[in-house]
């Protein structure tokens, strides 16, 4: 899922707002990883809560374990 994906994920998000729809999104938080803050502007119409997830698969084990995770949601 590169950046033009998630683009066309966030204006799927608007549209379905506009029809009065209410939207939850999950995804993973780049910023504990690289700074980027990629999410903040392309939702920042809508609610962003950063919340801890466990996770206990990856391919690195280092990984594994709490991570920070994004949910997006067009309502409180």
């Amino acid at each position: 899922f590169d950046d033009s994906e998630q683009i066309r994920l966030a204006n799927f998000i608007s549209e379905l707002t506009t029809a009065g729809n209410q939207v939850m999104l999950s995804n993973s938080d780049p910023i504990p990883i690289n700074g980027d803050n990629f999410f903040e502007e392309l939702y920042s119409k809508f609610n962003i809560h950063r919340v801890q997830a466990r996770r206990t698969i990856n391919s690195k084990g280092s990984l594994r374990g709490n991570i920070s995770e994004l949910l997006i949601t067009n309502y409180e």
